[in-house]
């Protein structure tokens, strides 16, 4: 099978490396020159983990310099990229083209959905975690399980196709009724942990040190759940907490650094329209109030405005 990776960022690498290895004909394709350039300059892409490193023989091109009909597109990078993202790669789009996304946030259906019919979109979620190490280079960091689901609700040939792509894969797939249920739930477990730790500059399991911290979690996570069942959508708030306490927990990933925050001191732009943001503006369509979402969503805009400005030590 022919396959395109758009956004070859460190999970698109990750997956673009397992669908190679599965056989297919995989092709990267990103914006950024230099990740582009080490890739074919390596001849493929560097993957670390623990104990070992290898080289996945991978092609790698700019969207304007990509070619080929691909059976499927896996579409990757932050929520709000996601439609230039497509839109770099519209030559490639064919009548018969399968998109798949498993990107964070809300609203990435419905960005590919201007250029790909509904039926041939597959959405879903993934809980495999992965780093970008530098141009050309990525750390694979365990497992983790996929879910997906055609984004039109039926289970018919472009769901197959994807599962067709993953058959004999390192990453399993399957296919799950309860995928819009899961992607609002890592809504809701982003919306939270991301953010915090953005607005406090801590990792996650910083933020329990506080005594009211499930107080502001739960306002957010209540919120939420409420926008969601406004949507036909079911999100059991105990089981975010759950995953919440579970991914605080030193013992675990406690050290971890969220994207957003790695964002925020990248000065990149973060996901924050696509998270707290767009539960706003839903709830807003429902006549549902989210005071904490709302309070969170302009915090981190203001983060964003006033980084260059942040203070760091005391003048002397």
């Amino acid at each position: 099978m022919e396959i395109a990776i758009v956004g070859a960022g460190a999970m698109g690498c990750r997956f673009g490396a397992a669908l190679q290895d599965a056989g297919h004909q995989v092709q990267l394709v990103d914006p950024w020159v230099d990740h582009v350039a080490a890739i074919t300059r390596q001849g493929g892409l560097l993957i670390e983990d623990e104990s070992s490193s290898r080289l996945v023989e991978l092609t790698a091109n700019l969207p304007a310099d990509s070619t080929s009909t691909p059976e499927l597109i896996l579409v990757f990078g932050k929520a709000m990229q996601t439609a230039s993202l497509i839109g770099s790669v519209r030559h490639l789009i064919t009548d018969t083209t399968v998109v798949l996304t498993l990107q964070n946030g809300l609203g990435n259906i419905e960005a590919i959905a201007k250029f790909v019919p509904v039926d041939r979109i597959v959405g879903g979620v993934t809980t495999l975690g992965t780093e970008l190490l530098g141009p050309g280079r990525i750390r694979s960091l365990g497992d983790g399980d996929t879910h997906v689901m055609q984004a039109d609700g039926q289970q018919g040939s472009t769901v197959g196709t994807v599962l067709a792509a993953f058959d004999g894969s390192p990453i399993t797939v399957d296919v799950s009724p309860d995928v819009q249920t899961m992607i609002w739930s890592k809504v809701a477990f982003n919306s939270v942990l991301n953010t915090l730790c953005s607005l406090m500059y801590s990792p996650v399991s910083a933020l329990p040190a506080y005594p009211e911290f499930w107080t502001v979690a739960g306002g957010i996570i209540d919120e939420i759940v409420q926008v969601a069942a406004a949507q036909s959508v079911t999100v059991d708030g105990d089981k975010v907490r759950q995953t919440i306490a579970g991914a605080t927990d030193p013992e675990m990933s406690g050290h971890h650094l969220p994207s957003m925050l790695q964002d925020l001191i990248n000065r990149r732009p973060t996901e924050i329209e696509h998270l707290n943001g767009e539960i706003v503006r839903r709830g807003r369509d429902h006549d549902i109030p989210t005071p904490h979402n709302e309070l969170i969503w302009h915090l981190i805009r203001m983060a964003e405005a006033t980084r260059d400005q942040r203070i760091s030590e005391l003048p002397h």
